[in-house]
């Protein structure tokens, strides 16, 4: 392996070509007449055709090792807004590139960086405080409305997803999958649901659809590594007792024990089954005291020094059913207080927002806000599937991603509420940034509030581009919810009334993305490239395609 350094102001620009190509396609692809892209499958298998930022940068790369860097800064940009809200990556790449580019400019002047940063940060904050003040909240009467929208008219598609939320609520777990046919269908299932399947085949009760299928089960829910049978016979004598089944959900089951409950279960003495706990590390522990608040028991857990064997009736949670496959957990009807669910939701949900408020880094710290998310889902005690179908693969493929991306901006419009879309919501928080230029001396900050305010233009600029309207600079409304429809091609359209918006913390994280990632570009002066050597006759991407082996 050899290394090349890339010093001074040649670092940023050859990071800025890397960016250039993606960025052009993902202008192309933005707004309603957006066009598509089709993609060759390195497998050779069917081609992709997406208009998803995220795929198409994902799915790019260069010979030089240079340029790459650079791709990669803007798929980093679409990765964090597909995690997170499952839609917006173009935007993303729009307004990064173009204050990218401005920021390159800048530093070839020799501004001061540090004040370029700041005057950003400024800007930033005037622009999350514009957008947050237009922002209208969404109702079960315009979800399907607005689901069309982010569905990209796919009216079946916007449908399922609206028909989905108003099943399972704002936290209810909506997921996509593959369908089996041509039509679409929407599947809602009640109950608590979290990815740990049991602990062994033998305990499947359902042999033709190898699941578990338990009425009226006691749950046992614990932390404690289980390596001793003995510690479970006074529970299981409560479940004999009581005539019903036994449900343990522990850190970890031992060989031994783990063998004689399949021995009492395979003999008919018990009926009972092993689940593995949800989620892991510390979240992991939060989450079954969920599971305790759901079903009504109590968590036996290492830190308050609880005893297993000390366990009483009342401590075993109940639900109305449970059941498990291999991959997954559902709880059915637990039968947990009603006050103590909404509370522990009330909770989870006040953590969640407390995190956007403790922090505007280009992450969010996303890993613990997709434990919260998944915390939540689970408490709702809903979820809903909506699997697509298509006439072929690619077009089954296509339609995924866009119930993909509907199901991530109907979420996140629920949660947050909308802002005019369109780009105007952007522009109109560019203009009060223009309104602060006046008022800063500092040049170089001046010049990092210009470069935030035109790459908040940049994406109306690209949709107005895209119908052959890229020369209209100006809003022509004071209003921020009346402006361009490149639908109808009319400037006098109520945004609101067309559904036309786009969810706040869509905006929001967008805007703090290319923000952040563009302080991380004010500070570069080398860059250290790596040159792998080639093997002959092997392809990693042709590899992972189609699992061949070295």
């Amino acid at each position: 392996m050899t290394s090349q350094i890339i010093a001074g102001p040649d670092s940023v620009r050859v990071m800025l070509t890397g960016m250039r190509d993606v960025a052009r396609v993902a202008r192309i692809s933005l707004g309603p007449s957006g066009r598509g892209t089709v993609i060759e499958h390195v497998g050779r298998l069917a081609p992709i055709f997406t208009k998803d930022g995220r795929t198409i940068a994902q799915a790019m790369k260069y010979q030089d090792p240079g340029h790459n860097v650079g791709l990669k800064f803007l798929t980093q940009a679409a990765g964090v807004l597909d995690r997170q809200i499952g839609d917006g990556s173009n935007t993303a790449i729009v307004m990064t590139h173009a204050m990218a580019i401005e920021v390159g400019r800048l530093l070839a002047t020799n501004l001061s960086a540090r004040e370029i940063c700041r005057g950003m940060v400024e800007a930033r904050d005037i622009a999350l405080g514009s957008l947050e003040s237009g922002v209208r909240r969404v109702t079960e009467h315009n979800l399907k409305h607005l689901a069309l929208t982010y569905a990209n008219q796919d009216e079946s598609i916007a449908r399922l997803t609206s028909e989905a939320f108003e099943s399972v609520g704002q936290e209810g777990d909506v997921s996509a999958e593959f369908g089996g046919g041509v039509e679409d269908e929407l599947e809602v299932v009640e109950g608590a649901r979290y990815d740990k399947g049991y602990a062994s085949p033998v305990f499947c009760t359902n042999k033709t659809q190898k699941r578990v299928e338990l009425e009226h089960p006691l749950f046992l829910i614990t932390d404690h590594p289980i390596t001793d049978f003995q510690c479970l016979v006074d529970p299981l004598e409560l479940a004999v007792q009581a005539g019903r089944p036994l449900v343990l959900i522990a850190e970890s089951v031992g060989e031994e024990a783990l063998a004689a409950l399949v021995m009492n279960h395979v003999r008919g003495k018990i009926r009972c089954a092993v689940a593995g706990p949800p989620m892991f590390g510390e979240t992991r522990t939060d989450a079954l005291e969920d599971i305790a608040i759901l079903t009504g028991g109590r968590p036996f857990l290492e830190r308050q020094g609880d005893v297993i064997q000390a366990v009483k009736l009342a401590d075993l949670g109940q639900a109305d059913k449970v059941v498990m496959d291999a991959e997954s957990t559902t709880i059915i009807g637990g039968r947990g207080c009603p006050q103590n669910k909404r509370a522990r939701i009330a909770t989870v949900l006040g953590r969640r927002l407390a995190l956007h408020s403790e922090t505007r880094s280009m992450t969010g710290r996303v890993d613990l806000e997709e434990k919260l998310a998944d915390r939540l889902r689970m408490l709702s005690e809903k979820s809903a599937k909506l699997r697509v179908g298509g006439a072929n693969d690619t077009q089954i493929r296509y339609r995924l991603r866009v119930a993909e991306k509907a199901i991530g901006a109907t979420r996140a419009a629920l949660e947050s509420g909308v802002v005019a879309g369109g780009g105007a919501a952007y522009f109109r928080a560019a203009q009060e940034i223009e309104m602060r230029l006046a008022g800063e001396e500092n040049l170089a900050r001046r010049a990092g509030l210009r470069a935030v305010a035109l790459a908040l233009k940049a994406p109306r600029t690209a949709i107005l581009a895209s119908v052959g309207e890229g020369s209209l600079a100006s809003q022509p409304n004071e209003d921020v919810w009346f402006g361009w429809d490149v639908r109808s091609r009319r400037d006098d359209v109520d945004l609101w009334e067309a559904r036309i918006a786009d969810p706040l913390n869509q905006c929001r994280l967008t805007l703090s993305v290319a923000v952040s990632l563009c302080e991380s570009l004010c500070n570069v002066s080398v860059m250290v490239l790596k040159t792998l050597p080639e093997i002959d006759d092997f392809s990693p991407e042709m590899a992972a395609a189609t699992r061949e082996v070295m």
